[in-house]
Formats: structure tokens, C-alpha cells, sequence
């Protein structure tokens, strides 16, 4: 053979290199009719190359499809450049069958295309492993979130059996003594009862909405409704509530800025965020101690703070902070839930806001919270 020869000529030998492929080959006109195919392609069809070469592959297409198929070889047509596309049918054998094909319009001179070239791969094995492990992962989420409610409603049975048990037990206590006792009571001692039994019936019933918007968090239902506040009026208003009943015992320093009075959040939520604050700052501080609670507008962002001089958050405990239903170590017979901050933090997030922690074990805690302004809703 002389230099620059070959046994083959050109158009021999892309034949040879066609035919040898894996990948399914198939060149077809404008109107669906094929001009080749492939041996690759009559073997994955199980069909000879007569009974398809010079016939429409419409009937290799199931009826629903043909439509979409029209539509992709006028877009072919039209634009001329690759395509990719996945095809899923039922095999003329009762089978069925995943094909993921490139398609390229071979065009003249003129940019008029002559026949589109079709090259598949087999893609069964690949799109059911992958709808496989779909499947798995939904499953194993399904899995997770009912985990995730069994743990709640466990959870739940503690609180409403050992939590509600104590305040329940005070209030019974407080009506007896009324009851029997009314006409040997003093007149203060009679208004001491009678403020008991508020104090634990508003703990109870902050319990039970925390448990209640908790649920509604847990199970998606919570929609958020963003309305003007006057956010300084809320805050006094909140301060005398609890400073007249578990915290009658501490200071309350307000530093809320006049330009918060038109915030705009869900009133909600923000009911929530701050009685879950103020109230851990109330429980959490010895008697005599001062809170400190801030509002400011500061780069187009709401900034609350609440800032107490109580026994601070051990730093081993902050990671888990704001896990549902986590104590910390040092909370000692202190009543709570463990609800409050994620509940806190998922309604800032709710938001689209954050929340900060500083604090110092026996020396007190600072949360605060940003929320922008203008609303971005989460």
C-alpha cells in the first residue's frame, strides 16, 4: 500500500465505523421517514433494517407522543442545533424501553436540512436506578418525618403529663384554700391565691400556644401575615402582662425607638418571639435583676434585643440551643418545655430574618434578632 493510500474509501469506512458503534444510530427526513439505521439500533428494536429503512418510526412512538415528536423535528427544523431528549416507550415485545437521544440536522449550502441524525444510548438501567434511589430518598424522608412526629408527640405526652402537673397542682391548691379557707384568709392573702392561679393559668396557656404553633411548624400549616405594627405599644404592653405576673419581681429597662412603630410583621409571630424572650430572661435571672428590651431600625433591618443578668448559657449547650424540646444543663428545677427558641428561631426565619446569642455562663444572656424591613417573606 502506497503512502497516503487507504484500503477503504471514506464513505466504506464511516460505514464501518457506524455500524460497529454501541450507541443506536438513525438518520431520518424531515417527515419521519428513516434513511438508515444502525446494526446497534436493529438489534435494541429487534428489528431488521427492511422493516424499518424507508417506513415513518412513528410506529416505534406511542400515539400520546407523536404529537411531541412532530414537535421536536420542527424544532430541529428550525433552529438546527443539538438536542437531547429521553424516550420512554413499551416494546413491541410487552417490555418497555429508556432511550436518551442527541439529535443534529444535517443541513445543505443553503442552511435547508436534508435529514436529522439521531444517536441514542440505552438508558434504562440508568433512569430506574435513578428513579430507584428517587424513591428510596422520598421513602427515607417519609421515614425521618414520621420519626419526627413520634418524637414530637412523645414529647408532647411528657409535657402534658409532667409539666402541666405542677401549675395544675398550685391552681388546685390556691381554689381549695379559697374554698374552705375564704372567711380566715386575709384580704392580701386572698389577693395572693387569686394571683397564683392567674400566674399559672397564663403559664399554661403560653405553654399551649408554644405547643400549638410548634405543631402547626412541624406539619407546614403556618402562613405568615404581614401587617403594620406598633411595635413600641406591643413591647410596653407585653412588659406590664409579664412584669405583673411570673416577673413582678424584676426591672424592665425599654429602649424601643419611636421610628418602630410602623414596622411591618406577622403580629403573630412576633407575639411569640418576644413573650419566649422576655419570659426565658424573667425565669432564667434572679429576683431584683433588670431585663433590658431594644428595637431599633438600622440598615433597613428591625433589631431586637433582649438582654437579661441571669445564670448565662453554658457554652457546651449553645450548639444545640435551638433543638426542640433541649434544656440546658444548668436550668436546675427551673419549669420549661424546651419549646420556646426553636419556636423563637423559626419564626424569626419565618421572617427571613436571624438570631443571635452572646452570653456568659452566671453573668447573664443577650438575643437579638434582625428582620428585614421592608418584609422579604421566607
Amino acid at each position: 500500500m502506497s503512502e497516503g493510500t487507504f484500503p477503504l474509501s471514506d464513505d466504506a469506512r464511516f460505514r464501518a465505523i457506524v455500524e460497529g458503534q454501541t450507541e443506536l444510530v438513525c438518520c431520518y427526513l424531515p417527515d419521519t421517514t428513516v434513511t438508515y439505521v444502525n446494526a446497534a439500533y436493529c438489534r435494541f428494536f429487534n428489528l431488521k433494517r427492511e422493516d424499518i429503512v424507508g417506513r415513518s418510526f412513528a410506529f416505534l412512538v406511542s400515539p400520546e407522543r407523536r404529537v411531541g415528536l412532530l414537535e421536536h423535528i420542527h424544532w430541529q427544523v428550525v433552529n438546527k442545533t443539538p438536542r437531547n431528549e429521553i424516550q420512554r416507550e413499551k416494546a413491541l415485545d410487552g417490555g418497555d424501553w429508556i432511550v436518551e437521544w442527541t439529535d443534529q440536522a444535517l443541513c445543505d449550502a443553503d442552511g435547508n436540512v436534508l435529514e436529522i441524525v439521531a444517536v441514542g444510548r440505552d438508558a434504562t438501567d440508568r433512569v430506574r436506578a435513578e428513579e430507584e434511589h428517587q424513591q428510596l430518598e422520598i421513602a427515607r424522608h417519609a421515614l425521618n418525618a414520621e420519626r419526627a412526629i413520634n418524637t414530637l408527640r412523645a414529647n408532647l405526652m411528657h409535657i402534658l403529663t409532667h409539666e402541666l402537673r405542677t401549675p395544675l397542682a398550685i391552681i388546685q391548691s390556691s381554689l381549695d384554700l379559697l374554698t374552705r379557707y375564704a372567711e380566715r384568709l386575709t384580704s392580701a392573702q386572698h389577693e395572693e391565691r387569686i394571683a397564683q392561679i392567674n400566674l399559672q393559668i397564663r403559664m399554661m396557656t403560653e405553654m399551649m400556644d408554644d405547643i400549638g404553633l410548634s405543631l402547626r411548624m412541624q406539619m407546614n400549616e403556618l402562613a405568615i401575615n404581614p401587617a403594620e405594627i406598633d411595635l413600641p405599644t406591643i413591647v410596653r404592653n407585653l412588659v406590664h402582662e409579664i412584669g405583673s405576673t411570673i416577673g413582678v419581681h424584676h426591672e424592665y429597662v425599654i429602649q424601643v425607638d419611636a421610628n418602630t412603630s410602623c414596622v411591618v410583621l406577622d403580629r403573630l409571630l412576633l407575639h411569640r418571639i418576644l413573650t419566649n424572650l422576655i419570659t426565658n430572661a424573667v425565669k432564667y435571672s434572679p429576683h431584683g435583676t433588670s431585663i433590658e428590651i431594644g428595637g431599633q431600625i438600622v440598615n433597613g433591618e428591625l433589631i431586637l434585643r433582649v438582654q437579661d443578668q441571669g445564670i448565662g448559657i453554658p457554652a457546651a449547650d449553645a450548639d444545640h440551643l435551638y433543638e426542640p424540646f433541649f434544656r440546658g444543663s444548668n436550668v436546675g428545677e427551673v419549669q420549661g418545655t424546651g419549646i420556646g427558641l426553636s419556636l423563637v428561631r423559626e419564626c424569626v426565619q419565618a421572617h427571613s430574618g436571624r438570631i443571635e446569642m452572646i452570653s456568659k455562663e452566671g453573668a447573664g444572656t443577650t438575643f437579638t434578632v434582625y428582620i428585614p424591613q421592608p418584609l422579604v417573606q421566607a
